[in-house]
């Protein structure tokens, strides 16, 4: 039966809950935008552009010749939750971004943010060679000495909004010409699931290594880095993913309210994989994909697409 009561003391109980949201929210800001100067104040520039006219292939620039703008805000900077772009100038006109990992909070700690850097440009690398448009990777992972954030060198792409913020009839236009990039995509298999990966420091050759998304990962009983993968087979992924929730829950970190039924619907879960996911003979074949394709990396100048600025795992 209805009681009005009951429905009020809920309605106060959502409303205080929504003023708790809003003073987190507004708590979060403030603390990101403080996290946001710390950043700035810790690189070292003079270094920075040392290394991007070094490795960045601009051998007739000097520090003197170039600079860096540095946004007033943390927003202006952030691109896609987990890196800021700090746009590079130089006198004679090139450009290029310096893509700054972030450090702190929900970001990866640093022997796997290094190891997410450089299967990104790896990816670039490999999405160039099928002439995706992207912006193009001008150097590796760069880690600076000290406890700076790691960062490397991308091409600039002088778009004037992403397709978030692009206007409806700019999406209608460009959206046939991002089909077509993704179409380009078929010409790259691979026969494993997992992250792209240089063989050594210094090789430009690169293979399908195991996952870095975060929460695939772990540490061993010495502190060393747990990885999954790579997969021979979907099969096996979907199910060392469901694997790494159960451990995660055993372990205390997940569903600490119900963790008998959770774990019990996780363990039906793997049932319902080996369904859907039948085991077949190989070759298996593999395709990249970006793990949070929502759009606001794809860059547009007018009504024509430039490419993709940010291409992730």
């Amino acid at each position: 039966m209805f009681k009005a009561e009951e429905s009020f003391e809920r309605l106060g109980l959502i409303r205080g809950k929504l003023q708790e949201g809003d003073a987190y929210n507004e708590a979060y800001v403030k603390t990101s935008n403080n996290n946001f100067s710390a950043l700035l104040s810790s690189i070292d520039t003079s270094r920075m552009l040392n290394n991007a006219i070094k490795i960045g292939k601009f051998p007739s620039a000097t520090v003197k010749d170039c600079h860096i703008d540095i946004p007033a805000t943390r927003a202006a900077a952030l691109m896609g939750g987990k890196h800021l772009h700090l746009p590079l100038t130089f006198k004679n006109g090139d450009k290029c971004v310096v893509r700054i990992a972030l450090q702190g909070g929900t970001a990866s700690p640093q022997d796997l943010l290094i190891q997410e850097m450089n299967s990104e440009v790896a990816t670039l690398i490999a999405l160039e060679t099928v002439g995706v448009r992207i912006a193009k990777a001008k150097s590796r992972c760069i880690i600076p000495r000290g406890a700076r954030p790691p960062y490397f060198l991308l091409e600039w792409l002088d778009g004037e909004a992403s397709f978030m913020d692009a206007d409806l009839r700019q999406q209608k236009a460009c959206i046939s010409e991002i089909a077509k990039e993704f179409i380009k995509l078929e010409k790259l298999s691979y026969n494993a699931i997992g992250c792209l990966a240089f063989k050594s420091e210094d090789s430009p050759d690169f293979y399908v290594g195991p996952m870095v998304e975060p929460t695939l990962c772990g540490r061993d009983e010495h502190g060393r880095l747990s990885q999954l993968g790579p997969f021979e087979n979907a099969q096996d992924f979907r199910v060392a993913q469901v694997r790494q929730v159960l451990s995660q829950i055993e372990g205390g970190y997940k569903y600490l309210d119900n963790a008998v039924e959770a774990y019990l619907i996780h363990l039906e879960v793997i049932d319902l994989i080996k369904v859907l996911y039948p085991t077949r003979q190989g070759p298996h074949l593999f395709y990249i994909k970006h793990a949070d394709d929502k759009g606001d990396q794809w860059f547009f100048r007018g009504d024509s697409f430039l490419g993709t600025i940010d291409w992730e795992w």
